[in-house]
């Protein structure tokens, strides 16, 4: 995988870098540029000049200098000198910086190009096809619109709204999104990342660890929760498609729709049509309407029926459990 800040050096020790991708191979193919010349001997050199431990906030001239071997295992052209090729680099850096960098203060827009966003940083607007690469730190993202993307969330980051199909890749620490419209997606969250609410046809792939969604509205989806990821509350058809661990869906509410929970996984409150197909491990529901107990397919799984006023009924394993 590329780093940041990933640029190609060619003959002259003439450095080149996009504002679009940190992709050694997408730069190689934007410049139109050959990997030999015409004898078959090496035109290009893949360099990487990156933070320390992967803070961008350090200062430029702290960040290191390093040749990326990977998918290039072969010598240096004869032309290649270290300490020139360092130097320009570091030269180029600052370009780069300036296009793709953003580590404090408040940007009003962000339309176009691939940027990175960490320390105290605030974007008010991400749209267009803007891509934030990373963001980490306590950086900010007030709105997203448009196809604007966030490949990875850090820390404590945050993206108060997205709209359109803007898309977060990856959430992890204790990164937030605050609010999902229309067809706006997260693929992933991990450790304690949250998502407030969605509604629309808005779309968490995978829950992991401690990650939450609070509120889950029309037809938004959880295509899988694991660990001890939450939904606090699901209504109209919004869908969980399965579950596992111990991954707790509180509320369901309307036509909203569990597929399967497996393990010790929880559905503690279930209402209106909303459904269950499929309760396996140890995993229990607790329902206040008619809910047929031959959703539970394993002798461990547990259906706790309240819809009786003053009375409880306890399917263990599809059978009503006596005492």
């Amino acid at each position: 995988m590329c780093n940041p800040a990933s640029m190609i050096m060619t003959k002259g020790h003439r450095v080149h870098w996009s504002e679009k991708t940190d992709s050694h191979r997408e730069i190689i193919t934007e410049f139109g540029l050959r990997e030999t010349d015409a004898r078959g001997a090496i035109n290009i050199v893949p360099i990487e000049i990156i933070p320390p431990n992967g803070d961008m906030t350090k200062p430029l001239n702290k960040w290191q200098f390093t040749i990326d071997y990977a998918g290039y295992t072969r010598d240096l052209p004869e032309w290649f000198d270290a300490k020139k090729a360092e130097a320009s680099t570091r030269c180029a850096l600052k370009a780069w910086a300036k296009a793709k960098l953003v580590r404090s203060g408040t940007r009003k827009k962000i339309e176009t190009g691939q940027h990175y966003v960490c320390g105290t940083a605030v974007v008010e607007l991400l749209a267009g096809d803007a891509v934030i690469a990373i963001m980490s730190g306590s950086s900010q993202v007030t709105r997203m619109y448009g196809s604007s993307q966030v490949t990875e969330m850090y820390d404590s980051s945050q993206v108060t709204r997205m709209s359109g199909s803007s898309q977060v890749t990856e959430m992890y620490g204790s990164s937030q999104v605050t609010r999902m419209y229309g067809s706006s997606q997260v693929t992933e969250m991990y450790d304690s990342s949250q998502v407030t609410r969605m509604s629309g046809s808005s779309q968490v792939t995978e829950m992991y660890g401690s990650s939450q969604v609070t509120e889950m509205y029309d037809s938004s989806q959880v295509t899988r929760m694991y660990d001890s990821s939450q939904v606090t509350e699901m209504s109209d058809s919004s869908q969980v498609t399965r579950m596992s661990d111990s991954s707790q869906v509180t509320r369901m509410y309307g036509s909203s729709q569990v597929t399967e929970m497996s393990d010790s996984s929880q559905v503690t409150r279930m209402s209106g049509s909303s459904q269950v197909t499929e309760v396996k491990g140890n995993a229990t529901i607790t329902v206040y309407k008619v809910c047929d107990p031959t959703c539970l397919k394993t002798k461990t799984a547990v259906m706790i029926d309240r819809r009786e006023s003053g009375a409880v009924h306890v399917y263990v394993g599809g059978k009503e459990y006596t005492q």
